[in-house]
């Protein structure tokens, strides 16, 4: 089965996918963020691609925050939407990634910036990698 990765960002999401093996991670697609927006947008294009790739796991990527300070503001985004995840698809499994440093990685690999798909490459990789020295 398959893993989506997902790189959640204020304007954009994305989204990266492993191979069925789940040893490689390869970017996806990047969405228009509508999910705080009475839009079923996002949740539409999700369903498809769960149902087209037969994805059994997310992934999303977890922002860090320095524990003497508040959490940012994004950090609590990503907790609603990943709530809003597991209202829409409760038979899939969720997980969260850090994902620190993943857009820095993601725009040094390509000298872009905003390549949302290849941060959630990243946070799938760093995610793959955990769970190989698991084992």
């Amino acid at each position: 089965m398959k893993i989506l990765s997902i790189d959640f960002g204020v304007k954009k999401i994305g989204l990266a996918i492993s191979d069925p093996a789940e040893k490689i991670a390869f970017p996806l697609e990047v969405i228009e963020n509508q999910v705080f927006e009475k839009s079923d947008f996002v949740w539409l294009s999700l369903a498809q691609i769960i149902r087209q790739e037969e994805i059994a796991k997310i992934v999303v990527g977890l922002p860090v925050y320095q524990k003497n300070k508040d959490k940012p503001e994004i950090y609590n985004q990503v907790l609603k939407f990943i709530a809003e995840l597991k209202n829409h698809f409760p038979k899939i499994a969720i997980d969260t990634q850090d994902e620190l440093l993943s857009s820095q990685t993601a725009q040094n690999l390509t000298k872009q910036k905003n390549r949302h798909d290849l941060a959630a490459m990243v946070i799938l990789e760093d995610y793959l990698e955990k769970a190989k020295t698991k084992y």
